[in-house]
């Protein structure tokens, strides 16, 4: 579980209902693919 809690550290979530914007690059697109279970993305 530490990867996945290290991939939301990168993406700047900080606990529980938090909300980022983040850019739309490919780290961040695996980063979010890595735990995309956890978390809502919204497009733009």
């Amino acid at each position: 579980m530490g990867r996945h809690r290290d991939c939301v550290k990168g993406l700047g979530l900080k606990r529980m209902h938090h909300t980022v914007e983040v850019d739309d690059t490919p780290a961040n697109r695996g980063m979010i693919n890595k735990v995309h279970y956890m978390l809502a993305v919204e497009g733009e």
